[in-house]
This record gives structure tokens, C-alpha cells and sequence, in this order.
């Protein structure tokens, strides 16, 4: 069953009138995706403690006070004397010493933002070669920070020279690259649960997106790149990527290539997108990717122009799936070699129009 995001803005409530720890806080706040909402006391936090805030906190000055308070208070402070007396007066609290529990501060707060608001995550496809999946994966992403939401883009597609690759790379060269130089081998590679605020830290930004692509993974001996995508080890080191990255981010956007890397990571996928073209051998190749990924919500984007007798109608009806977006006037999305370019040259009036109500359907309402 796809996980519906929640549409209100999750909200931490900081207590405090040290203009320090409201900064510290504020940075915190932007890092797991919440709003930060500061009251000079518990009497002006009333209406705030209403609103059922992801989490509330307080520094040593201000103790809440015995009645309307939740069951748990985060008391925040940088004086380790003054933050544990004050805490041990009040039995409710949750001392957090400031800077040295900044870490656990932040994940906590994360995976509270997590019970109020799930990132979708969309896993995209390609029936056949060529078809432009890393490119149309880019504009969703590319569209989605345009229209104010936090994207991420993952390439999951493990070969030399894929497109996002070509992506972080070029703006690197331009120097344009913001964020960091996380990628995805090193998440694959790491032991416990991710961290989604290091995600946000510490990933590339191009041009508002956060990309991690899955360059330097080395290919499977006997060549068969999905094995390295598919594999028990890659499928569970990805699902973890992917829960700290809905953690942080919506939409993530995954960009799984060919293959049969969906089916294995099918409970980490809100809705599979199945690219490709409206022909024949387009049809059979997308029932044939459609059958090894039933359960789960899939949905069909054909791309190219349509042979005779093979236009939207038709696809759906061989397909028994839903088209929910044609690009036949978009041709050269198969065969551009820069996914921001092509971005560019979907900045019309039609393009611009398809992607925001394809991201709607998908769940992805205007920030």
C-alpha cells in the first residue's frame, strides 16, 4: 500500500529566549526538514503546544511548567552544570548537552519528523534501452525543486558513465556543485542505519537537487550490471538508503535502470514508473517488467513517437496499466547525453504542464 505524505509542515517548538541556542536549534531544524517555531515562554507557547509540534524544546532557563506540556520535553543547553540540575527538578525532561549530543539531536528529531511526514519515493524503469529513464527521472526531480519540495535523485543504474554521473560531474567542472561528495558505494557500504541528515549534508546539489549516483561500484564478473543493482547485499544497503533518504526528502526519485532491480526493493517503492516506447515491442517488453513488479503501485510513461495503432488507448489496454504521462513530442529525451539540458528544453508551456501534473498524480502536491 503507497505511503501518503503528510501535507502539514512538520514543526519543532524551542522554549528559549538564549538567541545562540535559537540559531543552533534553527540549523538543526533545516537539516531533518522541519520548521523551527521559537516562544520567549510556555505562556506564548500555548497555542503552538496545540498544534501537536513534532517535538518540543526547551533550555534550563525555562522549565516547563507542571500542567500542558508533553509527555517529553528535549532540554537543550550548552552549561552541562546548570542543563542537569535544572533536568533532574523536572523528571519529564530529556537533558541534551549542546554541542557534544548534536548528532543525537538530530537524529532524533529526524526520525520524529518521520512519524508525521514519509518522503514518496518513485522507482523508475526502463522497458528498453535508450528509452530515457536517467533523463526523465532528472526532470521530475528538477520540476519538484522548482515547485519549493526538498528532491532527491538517486542513480541506481551501477554502470560507467550513467547520466546523473555525467550530471554531477559537469557541474563540478562549472563550479556550480553545492553540498558535498557523498556517493552512493559508500552508503552501500556502510554498517547500521543511515544517517538522513548526513544525506542532506553531505550529498551533491545540482541546481536544488541532491543526487547520489552509483558510480565507482564495481560491475558483476560475468557482466550482468543488475546483478551488482539486485544483488542481497546492494538490494538491502539500497533499501537503507532509501528509508534515510524518505527521512529527508520528497520526493526521492530512484533511477533503477533495466532489469529486475525493482521487484527486490518493491516495499521501498510508493509507485514504480515503467518507461517506455508505445509500439509493439514497447508493449511486450513493459507487461513482460510489469508482471515481475505486480503487487505494487505501477504506472506506465510511454516516451517517443507512437507506431500505428499503438497510442495511449491502446498501450493501456494491452498493458492493463495506467499512462500517466506521453511525451511523443519529447523525442530527443531518449537520446540527449545531458539530462540539464534537455531540462531546459522542456521549459514550455506543455513540458512545464505534464511534469507538475505528472508529480500531482504521483502524490507530489506544490510545496
Amino acid at each position: 500500500m503507497p505511503r501518503v505524505a503528510e501535507t502539514t509542515e512538520p514543526t519543532v517548538l524551542l522554549v528559549t529566549g538564549d538567541p545562540q541556542i535559537r540559531d543552533d536549534l534553527a540549523l538543526i531544524a533545516a537539516v531533518v526538514g522541519a520548521r523551527l517555531e521559537v516562544r520567549q515562554n510556555w505562556h506564548d507557547a500555548g497555542t503552538s503546544l496545540g498544534a501537536a509540534s513534532s517535538a518540543v524544546l526547551c533550555t534550563p532557563e525555562m522549565p516547563p511548567p507542571s500542567v500542558r506540556v508533553p509527555a517529553e520535553v528535549l532540554m537543550v543547553g550548552t552549561d552541562d552544570d546548570a542543563l542537569f540540575r535544572a533536568a533532574s527538578q523536572c523528571p519529564a525532561t530529556v537533558p541534551v548537552p549542546l554541542p557534544r549530543a548534536e548528532r543525537w539531536l538530530s537524529e532524533h528529531l529526524s526520525a520524529r519528523v518521520l512519524e508525521r511526514s514519509a518522503g514518496r519515493v518513485l522507482g523508475l524503469v526502463g522497458a528498453l534501452g535508450g528509452v530515457g529513464v536517467t533523463t526523465f527521472a532528472y526532470l521530475l526531480s528538477a520540476e519538484a525543486a522548482v515547485l519549493g519540495h526538498r528532491p532527491m535523485l538517486i542513480d541506481a543504474d551501477f554502470r560507467p558513465g550513467s547520466g546523473a554521473s555525467h550530471l554531477v560531474e559537469q557541474a563540478r567542472a562549472a563550479g556550480t556543485l553545492a553540498g558535498g561528495g557523498l556517493t552512493l558505494p559508500q552508503l552501500l557500504g556502510a554498517e547500521g542505519e543511515i544517517s538522513s541528515s548526513h544525506l542532506h549534508t553531505a550529498a551533491p546539489v545540482v541546481d536544488g537537487v541532491h543526487v547520489l549516483t552509483g558510480a565507482g561500484v564495481p560491475p558483476a564478473e560475468d557482466g550482468d550490471s543488475t546483478k551488482t543493482s539486485g544483488g542481497a547485499g546492494a538490494v538491502a544497503g539500497l533499501g537503507a538508503v532509501l528509508r534515510a533518504a524518505a527521512r529527508a526528502f520528497d520526493p526521492v526519485v530512484v533511477d533503477l535502470s533495466r532489469g529486475d532491480a525493482a521487484a527486490p526493493l518493491a516495499e521501498h517503492l510508493d509507485t514504480v514508473l515503467v518507461v517506455t516506447r508505445p509500439s509493439l515491442r514497447g508493449a511486450d517488453a513493459a507487461a513482460q517488467l510489469l508482471q515481475r513488479t505486480s503487487g505494487g503501485d505501477t504506472a506506465v510513461v510511454l516516451n517517443g513517437r507512437a507506431s500505428p495503432g499503438w497510442g495511449v488507448a491502446e498501450m493501456e489496454e494491452a498493458l492493463g496499466a495506467r499512462v500517466v504521462a506521453d511525451l511523443a513530442e519529447q523525442r530527443w529525451l531518449a537520446r540527449s547525453d545531458d539530462p540539464a539540458e534537455a531540462y531546459e528544453m522542456l521549459r514550455t508551456t506543455r513540458g512545464t504542464r505534464l511534469v507538475h501534473s505528472l508529480l500531482e498524480h504521483l502524490g507530489v502536491h506544490h510545496g
